[in-house]
């Protein structure tokens, strides 16, 4: 029996004028069949051969997980970082050698993480722009693939941002049938001063809002099996094979950077899957995990997978990464072995009146692309500056939401805007990956209170939650639960401490007296006695009004920021308890081990409670209000 044969076509697209390429085609075609073999236009336009005659370098610059990070915010200062990149691409383009092309590309996950997010709305009546994109095109950027985080305002607000702000071509070959003209392609062959160039991008379908209300079509498709069946159709044709991976690297780690997330189909298998299936120069640029892989240049061991060099430049913009590859013109191969490397941006820091700090670099003019900022950043500020102003609510003041209260509060006992935030989070998780989550938490160093009474906008919401934190969900028992709630109560401070300014203590630039904060359905007492640590007790702990003694074994959801499930209140090597059956010491980092990052931003997801739960009112009927759920006993 033959097996099922599918046509690609190539439609020619207008590339970047600022880019890279002179050329370049959208591939099309269904991607059911077993086999897929490449059309090649027969006008002539496209050669169907290797035309370069002498060896020629390929550079690729790329990005990954900028999460609308324009600029670094920061309370000691800001960081221009998009200013940065355009420094380090500028600097790249302007002093490439004369048979050399250089490739601007992002793996993904460009929206989604700081107010920025604002410019993109909530559909397409309210979309401004995409920040991140607007930039990119300004800045020559070539190619791009879509994220599970661009996906997150829906495939109509994805449609906008391509179709008005994206002049590079937005790929995805596994996110298809959309019932929306979303723009994208599946990949794209382009030719710069005659190299021939395929990219294929691939976005993580586990992550992802696929199948909404609004687009019920939009589906998934195995990565591996997309990227083999592309990777074999193209390869002929192309001098050079680039693939867009958003689906997260899954290898060995620098000794310096944690695993934090389990990916089953990530870079690994991609590499594995395409290196039988072509033998010309192969790259994978990834996405969606944060690791900075090639601080120290490619690691052969780890990140040479059969001879495919896999890249990832961290997160937030902090590095520009770059790969170079050289190319012989026959037969297609690399001369010498690929190279990468990250350049660093974010290093120096835009002190801020009244908080000098000599142990932060200042940023210097050089350190970035001034004209670049003043053309096409700053207007990008100012286009933000209309969205911060805008109402979202009415507060409905009370002493206890105070700035002046909640900065006592938060480390001596039970918080009003604590409990509305945990609240609104436990409300909002209907909609959460995975499902609702039965309790949520968070940290005493990240709360601010508001001294409004009346209309607030983004703005002044922005002061409450300037950190962009995201939202993870940890399975815990009932016994995990007893210990972290009782192991909490040794962090919270007495306000004679606070107000002797002894507290909060800071070890390694973290607040170590980080008391955390919980939702409605978990009440409990906090007994002191004195002023030693070792003379507080917990008591009278419920889970949804039944005592905890009794769920010892149940298992709960609960979301916690991902300032705490990385660890950053220090609470690394902090010992919750210690297993009556091993001996084991079980640390809060070990509780958390099994956490589930949502790619929800948690400040998103407050506002959205706001507009849509909340009708718009922060205040005590809205749950922003002590209601007991800390009874706090002093003793002398």
């Amino acid at each position: 029996m033959r097996k099922a044969r599918g046509n690609l076509t190539m439609q020619a697209l207008t590339p970047n004028p600022l880019g890279a390429f002179d050329k370049l085609y959208a591939l099309s075609g269904t991607l059911h069949p077993t086999r897929l073999e490449l059309c090649i236009p027969e006008d002539g336009s496209y050669p169907p051969t290797n035309t370069i005659t002498i060896p020629r370098l390929l550079t690729l610059l790329h990005v990954n997980d900028l999460h609308n990070t324009i600029t670094d915010h920061h309370i000691k200062g800001d960081v221009h970082v998009l200013g940065q990149i355009a420094a380090k691409v500028n600097n790249a383009r302007r002093n490439r050698s004369p048979h050399e092309s250089v490739l601007f590309l992002s793996a993904g996950d460009d929206h989604i993480g700081t107010i920025y997010d604002e410019l993109l709305g909530a559909n397409a009546a309210e979309f401004k722009m995409s920040a991140p994109w607007t930039a990119y095109s300004a800045l020559g950027m070539d190619a791009a693939v879509i994220g599970n985080h661009e996906l997150d305002k829906g495939a109509v607000v994805l449609r906008e941002a391509i179709r008005r702000n994206a002049a590079f071509p937005v790929l995805s070959a596994n996110v298809v049938h959309s019932a929306l003209d979303m723009g994208t392609h599946p990949a794209v062959i382009g030719l710069s001063d005659g190299l021939r160039i395929g990219i294929i991008g691939l976005t993580t379908i586990v992550d992802a809002y696929l199948e909404t209300e609004k687009d019920p079509a939009l589906q998934g498709l195995d990565p591996l099996h997309t990227v083999a069946k592309l990777a074999q159709a193209i390869s002929p044709h192309v001098d050079a094979l680039v693939i867009l991976n958003h689906l997260g690297y899954n290898g060995e780690l620098p000794p310096d950077q944690p695993q934090r997330y389990r990916i089953e189909q990530g870079d690994v298998q991609v590499a594995r899957t395409i290196a039988s299936l072509t033998d010309k120069p192969c790259v994978l640029l990834s996405g969606h995990t944060h690791y900075a892989l090639n601080r120290t240049g490619l690691d052969a061991d780890k990140h040479l997978i059969e001879g495919i060099p896999i890249a990832q430049a961290g997160h937030f913009g902090e590095f520009v990464g770059k790969v170079t590859l050289h190319i012989h013109p026959r037969p297609h191969r690399a001369t010498a072995a690929p190279r990468a490397e990250l350049l660093s941006t974010m290093s120096r820091r835009i002190i801020h009146p009244g908080h000098a700090d000599h142990n932060l670099p200042l940023e210097q003019p050089d350190d970035y692309d001034q004209d670049f900022q003043r053309s096409v950043l700053d207007p990008l500020h100012r286009e933000l500056d209309h969205v911060m102003h805008q109402t979202i609510g009415i507060i409905v003041s009370s002493p206890d939401l105070s700035d002046a209260a909640t900065v006592t509060d938060r480390y001596c006992g039970e918080s009003a805007i604590a409990n509305f935030m945990n609240d609104a989070i436990v409300a909002r998780s209907t909609n959460f990956p995975g499902g609702a989550v039965d309790f949520a938490a968070f940290n005493a160093s990240g709360l601010r209170g508001i001294d409004i009474d009346g209309p607030f906008c983004f703005h002044d919401w922005y002061a409450v939650m300037p950190w962009a934190d995201e939202i993870v969900i940890v399975n815990l028992t009932g016994a995990d639960l007893r210990h972290i709630i009782s192991r909490n109560a040794a962090h919270i401070t007495r306000k004679s401490e606070l107000a002797a300014h002894t507290v909060p203590p800071v070890t390694n630039g973290f607040h170590v007296s980080g008391f955390l904060h919980f939702s409605a359905g978990i009440r409990y007492a906090i007994r002191m006695r004195g002023a030693a640590k070792q003379n507080i007790s917990v008591h009278d702990i419920t889970l949804g009004k039944v005592p905890i003694d009794r769920l010892l074994d149940n298992t709960y959801r609960m979301a916690f920021p991902s300032y705490i499930a990385n660890g950053r209140e220090n609470r690394d090597n902090d010992t919750c308890y210690r297993d009556a059956d091993t001996g084991v010491e079980i640390t809060f980092a070990s509780l958390l081990a099994s956490q589930k990052t949502t790619g929800l931003m948690y400040r998103n997801e407050i506002i959205a409670y706001i507009r849509n739960r909340a009708g718009g009112v922060v205040g005590a009927s809205t749950g922003a209000k002590k209601d007991g759920r800390l009874h706090l006993a002093c003793e002398k």
